[in-house]
């Protein structure tokens, strides 16, 4: 019997969010021979009352965690911050284990997310080409039998990797700009230019502005000629758009949201090829509702930016 991945858990100090991921993925039939390996992130020098009472509140759930083969937690006693708890979490298991699945603290999956996911790990596990095996999927679907494509970015809302693709991670970016530009592979970068956004993350990253990590996951698998396997329908939801999250701003209408497939995924590997229907009904999905919506949350410098790196 091949053994499954084992789930990584990043949290920090949103008990709620958490009771909610930990429910959903206990509904998982695999979930009882998976092992659990929670990274919980210290509080900040500066850590408010309300922040440290739910920090308390954090620990005690998931201290009482029991659904699972084994639950192991790594406790940081600072602050390291999402992105350095993500590369240094998944690189240290990766060490151990040849294969694992990925998921932050506002991350709820599909009953069959764990199913899916190692089926995914076992099928490509011997492919240069798949580095990264994506849970969530934009609510783009329209009218294709397929179960599954593949889409050069890394969506990281509940996602896996194996040791040999993760040794290809590199966070720098100078480095990977320079050779994007070397290239010319900026409108391949950005899916012809309809998601902008991942070239201004790496500049953003390159000036201090933010201090992220999957884009840089993203840029490497793309400069290495990989690609990622997702689901037609998405196995996973964010549920972090309340304001809540490091990342992920308060919004009222929020083009990301997806409903979770509560079905199993075939995993077929005669789909190894890259849909041109999908890809084209997934930029005019990105074109006509995301990059409205995502416009009108910038500020008036990053507007400025934009139109000055002549984004659009």
């Amino acid at each position: 019997m091949i053994s499954l991945a084992p789930i990584l858990l990043f949290v920090y100090n949103r008990p709620d969010h958490t009771s909610k991921v930990l429910e959903a993925l206990a509904r998982n039939k695999e979930a009882k021979t998976s092992d659990l390996i929670i990274f919980s992130d210290g509080l900040k020098n500066d850590a408010s009352e309300t922040e440290k009472k739910n920090k308390a509140r954090l620990t005690e759930i998931i201290e009482k965690e029991t659904r699972f083969s084994r639950v192991i937690i790594n406790q940081s006693n600072k602050n390291k911050g999402l992105a350095k708890s993500i590369i240094e979490g998944v690189t240290d298991t990766l060490k151990k284990y040849e294969s694992v699945i990925i998921l932050e603290d506002d991350i709820v999956v599909s009953e069959y997310f764990l199913k899916y996911m190692n089926d995914a790990l076992v099928t490509y596990r011997n492919s240069k080409k798949v580095m990264h095996v994506s849970g969530y999927s934009l609510p783009f679907y329209k009218g294709t039998k397929q179960e599954t494509y593949f889409f050069n970015p890394c969506s990281c809302w509940g996602w896996a990797t194996w040791r040999d693709a993760w040794s290809c991670f590199e966070k720098n970016a100078a480095k990977q700009i320079e050779e994007i530009e070397s290239r010319k592979s900026w409108d391949e970068f950005t899916i012809q230019n309809s998601l902008p956004t991942y070239k201004i993350q790496l500049y953003q990253n390159l000036s201090g502005e933010i201090n992220t990590w999957a884009i840089f996951w993203y840029a490497s698998v793309f400069l290495k000629g990989g690609t990622s396997l997702h689901p037609l329908i998405s196995m996973t939801r964010n549920i972090g758009f309340d304001g809540s999250g490091e990342h992920c701003g308060d919004w009222e209408s929020n083009p990301y949201d997806s409903l979770i497939y509560n079905h199993p995924v075939k995993i077929r590997r005669k789909y190894f090829y890259k849909s041109t229907k999908i890809l084209q009904q997934l930029i005019l999905y990105v074109e006509q509702t995301m990059n409205n919506r995502f416009y009108t949350h910038l500020s008036r410098r990053d507007k400025f930016y934009l139109f000055r790196q002549k984004f659009f």
